[in-house]
């Protein structure tokens, strides 16, 4: 009776665990896309994941926690911008802005 339990659990509590979101979008700077730019996701000060925009600027990162992150890109100081993970799939199209010496992100 035990295992019967034990599977059913493992059945139905087992794609609750698998589930992951993916953060996408394109890079730009100037309208024009970023490529061949590192994309880095960060949880306090830890590395999650990242990619490489193609040549059109897109980049795609699957993450299996859910929460708040920090998208930086690479090279470019000050260019972070607060992104949230979900079961779903969550577009961040952003823009490479400068102000004075630092970089910004922004939302397109």
């Amino acid at each position: 009776m035990k295992a019967k339990h034990l599977f059913f659990f493992i059945l139905f509590a087992l794609p609750t665990f698998s589930f992951a979101g993916e953060i996408f979008g394109t890079l730009k700077k100037d309208g024009k896309a970023v490529t061949k730019q590192e994309v880095v996701i960060m949880q306090n000060g830890k590395v999650i994941a990242r990619d490489t925009t193609d040549e059109k600027g897109y980049y795609s990162i699957t993450l299996k926690p859910v929460g708040q992150f920090k998208l930086t890109v690479t090279g470019y100081d000050g260019a972070t911008f607060d992104v949230f993970s979900t079961n779903n799939s969550v577009d961040y199209t952003l823009s490479l802005v400068k102000t004075g010496d630092k970089w910004m992100l922004k939302k397109m």
